[in-house]
């Protein structure tokens, strides 16, 4: 006899938390600190018909091009209507009811460059991409053109200026946000004979009102903080964002 209608769906969010919290063990002492994933992730690579499944082993070649993903929450099952024998654009989904309040960024690291033994380039920034916050599909161009720094710090400028509009108790962002690639994929590319690195994706929330602040890292070796192992906690931090979902998987040079 089955669980009843209304328990079903919190047992399998308790597995699914299980599931994560076991899987990201290997992790969290060097990418994460403790956390309760609230977003299930999916992660696939339509063009080598890969999807990251918590600690897959993978080749470099089946991650090299840019990923789509959505996340959804945890009760809610995966929506299962992406055609993924194609290669599309960015497609994010959300699948949760709209919480104006907040933004969402999906980031890709690195925590074993050069190698886990000696990982003098740790953390290795591999992706970001920030101001998700509407429901349903959003799409973006793989390669943005990128805007050059004092225009975009301009934009900035002018959208604070504007200050935020009040929507009941929730103080939303007076123009809508629009997803934004800080970050061009760089595809995983492990040196050869340094053992299996560790990818992770790592979903985060923060303040929709602040969203605009978010700023790419300087640089991708360390996220520019300038220290072995320093990286994505460091840059969260700094921006006030708090990790709700992650997903990860294996990969190294071919022998």
């Amino acid at each position: 006899m089955g669980a009843p209608p209304l328990i079903a769906p919190l047992i399998a969010l308790t597995k699914h938390m299980e599931r994560i919290i076991y899987s990201l063990s290997n992790t969290k002492s060097t990418v994460l600190d403790d956390f309760t994933p609230t977003f299930a992730l999916l992660i696939v690579y339509p063009s080598t018909h890969t999807t990251i499944n918590l600690g897959n082993y993978l080749s470099p070649d089946a991650v090299h091009p840019q990923p789509i993903f959505e996340f959804h929450s945890s009760l809610a099952p995966p929506t299962g209507n992406r055609n993924r024998d194609q290669n599309p654009t960015l497609v994010v989904e959300v699948s949760r009811p709209l919480r104006p309040e907040k933004s969402y960024s999906i980031i890709l690291t690195d925590p074993d460059a050069m190698s886990r033994r000696n990982p003098i380039w740790s953390e290795m920034c591999h992706w970001i991409v920030t101001n998700i916050t509407s429901p349903g599909l959003i799409n973006l161009r793989p390669q943005p053109q990128k805007i050059p720094q004092q225009q975009q710090q301009q934009q900035q400028q002018q959208q604070q200026q504007q200050g935020d509009r009040t929507l009941g108790n929730l103080k939303t962002p007076s123009h809508p946000l629009t997803p934004q690639i800080l970050k061009s994929y760089l595809p995983p590319s492990p040196p050869p004979g340094t053992d299996y690195h560790r990818y992770v994706f790592v979903l985060l929330e923060g303040d929709a009102t602040t969203a605009y602040n978010v700023s790419a890292p300087r640089e991708r070796k360390h996220w520019g903080y300038g220290g072995v192992r320093r990286g994505v906690r460091d840059w969260a931090a700094e921006y006030g964002l708090g990790v709700v979902g992650a997903s990860f998987f294996y990969a190294k040079a071919a022998e």
